[in-house]
């Protein structure tokens, strides 16, 4: 394989994306993984929110999965995202089955580690679950 050089690497489009089926939703969307710079943005939410007093966990875990939903949902013609970092507490009104399946697509296509994924999973089931009455 030949040697790349810096222009050739910066010029070159690497983001994976995939089309998921979201029937509740009568279609399906388009799923970009993550750059880099999101990623570690995301990873470093996880784990600060993870080291925070409990008292503080509904506000700072209680959104992970759809914060990283609305990083990964891109229209499919353009490539830009469909929804702002603001529209996450719109999103949140959702199918919690829809965005936990779409969470589950943005982790596995951006490398995100399985230990965020469970610290994810774990620390939100653990906020909602304690909600009920």
């Amino acid at each position: 394989m030949p040697h790349l050089t810096r222009d050739q690497i910066l010029a070159k489009d690497d983001l994976r994306f995939e089309d998921v089926d979201v029937p509740e939703w009568g279609g399906s969307v388009r799923v970009r993984e993550l750059r880099a710079s999101e990623r570690e943005v995301f990873e470093r939410r996880v784990f600060a929110a993870g080291s925070a007093p409990s008292v503080s966990l509904p506000k700072t875990l209680g959104d992970l999965r759809v914060s990283l939903v609305v990083k990964c949902l891109v229209d499919p013609s353009t490539g830009s995202r469909l929804f702002k970092d603001e529209d996450a507490k719109d999103l949140n009104e959702k199918s919690a089955t829809v965005i936990a399946r779409l969470f589950s697509v943005c982790s596995r296509i951006s490398g995100i580690s399985q230990e965020v994924v469970d610290a994810v999973v774990g620390e939100s089931e653990a906020t909602t679950g304690g909600a009920s009455s």
